[in-house]
């Protein structure tokens, strides 16, 4: 649709969406086995680490995800280093894991409000943490001495104190038609990679 009908299409604006296209291919495959895994939640969650670029793959992430973002009026920034930042992570399940949480905000947000103050904002924040003040979210590092934090934060409501404990639990659900998985399946990989994940609410 972003192509132009009544001229030749810009070469950058080409390569932009040959880029977009290509990102929902590698996508819509990593999703279709992530499906299975959503069928066999009672099993084993199976992770294959491998030296990977987290700031990287957090930019991937949020290049994916714009469209959605912006389709809600939602305006989605990413705080990532400009170095690499590796650490020992399934790539394919930790981008499931971040979306999950990603959805979980999007939905949380509801439908534009136009007369409201508050800006609908969805942040993305990767750093590198010493191990004697670690406070680790998602992926570890190679390294004992240090860790990878992943935030996923966002401007919504928040969460009721009363819910906060709940949240992970399999099945549970504040939305009507929701399975219950998503942040329970969140928690399992987070876990796999012997990683901690929590919840802050205002």
């Amino acid at each position: 649709s972003e192509i132009p009908t009544d001229q030749p299409c810009e070469p950058e604006v080409r390569a932009r969406l040959v880029r977009r296209v290509d990102g929902l291919r590698r996508e819509v495959e990593r999703l279709r086995g992530i499906l299975q895994d959503f069928l066999s939640y009672a099993g084993e969650v199976r992770v294959t680490p491998a030296p990977t670029d987290i700031a990287q793959l957090v930019g991937e992430l949020a290049d994916f995800f714009s469209p959605q973002a912006t389709q809600q009026r939602v305006q989605l920034r990413v705080d990532t280093p400009t170095e690499p930042l590796m650490a020992m992570v399934d790539a394919p399940m930790l981008k499931q894991a971040m979306l999950n949480l990603m959805l979980n905000a999007m939905q949380a947000f509801g439908p534009p409000d136009p007369a409201a103050a508050k800006p609908r904002e969805l942040i993305l924040r990767v750093h590198r943490i010493e191990a004697d003040v670690a406070k680790p979210r998602i992926a570890p590092s190679p390294s004992r001495d240090s860790e990878v934090a992943i935030h996923v934060i966002d401007t919504g409501a928040g969460i009721p104190s009363e819910k906060l404990d709940k949240i992970f639990q399999p099945y549970y659900t504040t939305k009507a038609g929701g399975s219950g998985l998503g942040l329970a399946i969140t928690r399992r990989i987070v876990e796999a990679h012997d990683g901690r994940i929590e919840v802050v609410s205002q």
